[in-house]
């Protein structure tokens, strides 16, 4: 693949960041949301109580070159943290990971030498961690092909950016049924409930369309096979937000549970109704927001949020 890689904000270009200065001070959404960001980036409390990617984000959105400063000066410790035991959990630290690195890619903190140390060390956990999602678990794959483009966009490595392009092409062509489900997120025997593994693997998946499109303007969200594509997988799971009755998968799967895996995991869900606009998703974004998925874009509902005025609580009459 030789497409050339535009560096901005991995999930959201430079346009959508100007529309968020211009537009958060008179929209409620992106207000709330500036606000949250602000308490999560430290702005109100000590700044070393701020999260990384908080501050990163307040850097592109907010124009906080201070914030911008922090994250850079913090990158560093938070690769010498241990790895998580977990592979999902891990995977979802290396995304963050990469997102950050990402949006300070030009900030004047981060330094030539410091940026070719950083880059040189998320190429060594990627390395590392690819070879524990090779199990056969398939939101692990799912996983390992997110992860697999992001650092192929980040790092620019080509052989990655295409082998997760890959991945995304063999989810369409052999994983998400024509009803929406993805066969081996939900049917076997696991620990965790089927509704939170669905969840995971469109975050994976929402999360390299989105990418592909702002970085190397991939069209990965129109590409499908019968129909089907990767919006029949994301709009599969959002029926069960308020109700399980009908959800088939797991037995009395509680509503709690089926809320707590999309309020983990949910920033795709932004980027989802920043394309489709869609009146259902619109209800349920109004009781996420703002969503600051750390993992999945960070705080989505600054960069992707569209306006909602939902007429209804539920879905299901």
């Amino acid at each position: 693949m030789s497409n050339q890689v535009s560096h901005a904000g991995l999930y959201f270009t430079a346009g959508q960041a100007e529309s968020t200065k211009r537009d958060w001070e008179t929209d409620p959404a992106l207000s709330a949301a500036m606000t949250r960001l602000r308490e999560l980036g430290g702005k109100e409390v000590e700044r070393e109580q701020g999260d990384i990617l908080a501050n990163a984000q307040l850097y592109w959105l907010d124009d906080d070159h201070a914030a911008g400063e922090w994250a850079v000066s913090r990158f560093p410790a938070l690769l010498d943290r241990p790895v998580r035991a977990n592979p999902l959990g891990a995977s979802c630290d290396l995304a963050m990971l990469l997102h950050t690195a990402e949006l300070l890619r030009d900030h004047r903190a981060f330094t030539d030498d410091m940026r070719v140390n950083i880059h040189q060390r998320l190429e060594a956990q990627v390395d590392d961690l690819l070879p524990r999602l090779a199990d056969g678990d398939y939101v692990h794959e799912a996983w390992s092909g997110c992860l697999r483009l992001l650092a192929g966009i980040v790092l620019e490595r080509e052989n990655w950016l295409n082998e997760g392009v890959g991945a995304f092409y063999h989810a369409v062509d052999h994983e998400i049924r024509p009803q929406g489900f993805i066969t081996r997120a939900v049917e076997g025997e696991f620990t965790t409930n089927r509704l939170f593994r669905q969840v995971a693997c469109i975050k994976a998946l929402i999360l390299m369309a989105e990418a592909a499109r702002v970085s190397v303007n991939l069209d990965l969200w129109g590409y499908q096979v019968r129909g089907v594509s990767v919006i029949t997988a994301a709009m599969y799971p959002i029926y069960y937000y308020y109700t399980t009755k009908k959800w088939k998968w797991d037995e009395n799967l509680s509503v709690e549970a089926a809320q707590a895996a999309f309020r983990q995991h949910g920033g795709w869900l932004e980027i989802v109704q920043y394309r489709l606009a869609h009146k259902d998703l619109a209800v349920l974004l109004e009781d996420l927001r703002p969503i600051f998925d750390p993992s999945g874009g960070g705080m989505t509902t600054l960069t992707h949020a569209l306006p909602a005025k939902p007429k209804r609580r539920g879905f299901f009459g």
